[in-house]
């Protein structure tokens, strides 16, 4: 399995085990969650480094974002702002936060094309194929109205067991 897919399982671990699944379900994906750890570490370890000329741009982005959404958010019971799609002011919210980006884009030119850089020299490691071993789930152990586009990821990573 290529590095890259490693990750998306992950992704997909993580997203599975938030939802409602069976103990059986859940203890599978735990276990190739554990299978996949070391490589997800070091990835994420590595994303640190490759994002680090991005550290001032994603800092003002998120505090505008934020600053966005409780102008033109509507306040939850737990004192925090969200807003959805289909809100009076999402479109709105929407194209501030796409000019947003193309500002913050411009200002920081320089740091985008060091990222850029940084993820070239990287890019090529997320299509090297690493062992992985999949601990088979049952497919009637998978939870009902499972999500297909999940299902996918799992059955190409081996981890679907159709048998007896």
């Amino acid at each position: 399995m290529k590095r890259k897919e490693i990750i998306e399982l992950n992704a997909v671990i993580e997203a599975s085990l938030k939802g409602k699944c069976s103990v059986r379900f859940a203890n599978g994906l735990l276990h190739n969650k554990s299978f996949i750890k070391d490589i997800v570490k070091v990835h994420n370890e590595t994303m640190k480094i490759v994002r680090k000329p991005l550290e001032k741009y994603d800092e003002e982005f998120e505090k505008k974002r934020t600053d966005l959404i409780k102008k033109y958010g509507t306040e939850q019971s737990d004192g925090s702002f969200m807003i959805k799609v289909g809100d009076v002011n999402y479109l709105t919210y929407m194209d501030k936060l796409t000019k947003l980006g193309e500002s913050l884009d411009k200002e920081y030119s320089k740091e985008i094309e060091e990222y850029k850089k940084a993820f070239g020299e990287y890019e090529p490691a997320l299509d090297e194929e690493v062992e992985f071993k999949p601990y088979k789930i049952k497919l009637e152990d998978f939870p009902e109205g499972y999500s297909n586009a999940y299902h996918e990821v799992l059955f190409n990573a081996g981890i679907v067991w159709e048998g007896e």
